[in-house]
């Protein structure tokens, strides 16, 4: 997966943990809740961005409470996720 670095202000991004991997980590995954609340990303573009499984994601949506109408698209991109993952 090729991945892209985003600068942050240090002040910042304590605020999401006490080190850099716990700081990348959650924001990460806030990243991928914020992006599935809003619809623009499946389930499993989201899983695969928080570095989930789709279970554990889902557990994750779960827990706070996320609701988000599920689209056809949406359907489509979990399938094609699906497929890549056997």
């Amino acid at each position: 997966m090729n991945t892209n670095l985003v600068d942050l202000p240090t002040d910042i991004t304590r605020a999401f943990g006490t080190g850099r991997e716990e700081e990348s980590r959650n924001i990460a995954l806030q990243l991928a809740v914020d992006m599935y609340r809003d619809g623009k990303w499946s389930t499993g573009k989201a899983a695969e961005a928080a570095g989930m499984r789709l279970i554990a994601f889902m557990e994750v949506l779960k827990d706070r409470k996320v609701q988000v109408p599920y689209t056809k698209d949406m359907l489509e991109e979990d399938f094609a996720h699906a497929r890549r993952s056997l």
